[in-house]
């Protein structure tokens, strides 16, 4: 976690880990879940915190103001360029090159909505 924190922190994007990310990174680090009827080599999810493009410092920058908490990054989706968040409450959210979106409560309905594709707009959701 401290790879996510210096490397973010780098591009300008300040990053804590807190309770919901530590948990979420303990369970589900190094897990690489190919999405169900894809190429696995080519579709997947990753969980790890150590990979970042800088246009996603200011992605999470942008998504932390949006939802007045800090977000900590804890899974890559390969085959969108996305990038999954949380944040203290254990809410979840995707930030993605079409915008940012809200994956639910808990890790389960997160990873649930990571591998099917499911999520919720942001401006139709209370968060």
């Amino acid at each position: 976690m401290e790879q996510a924190v210096s490397s973010l922190a780098e591009m300008g994007c300040s990053v804590t880990p807190f309770p919901a990310a530590v948990d979420f990174v303990t369970e589900f680090v190094g897990l690489r879940v190919p999405f169900p009827g894809h190429d696995a080599d080519k579709e997947y999810v990753t969980f790890t915190v150590r990979y970042f493009e800088e246009s996603f410092a200011d992605s999470i920058s942008e998504l932390a103001d949006w939802v007045e908490q800090p977000l900590f990054p804890v899974a890559y989706v390969n085959n969108d360029r996305a990038l999954a968040l949380v944040d203290p409450q254990d809410r979840y959210f995707l930030t993605h090159w079409s915008g940012d979106y809200y994956l639910g409560k808990g890790r389960y309905e997160a990873l649930a909505c990571l591998m099917t594709g499911r999520h919720y707009d942001l401006e139709e959701v209370d968060v």
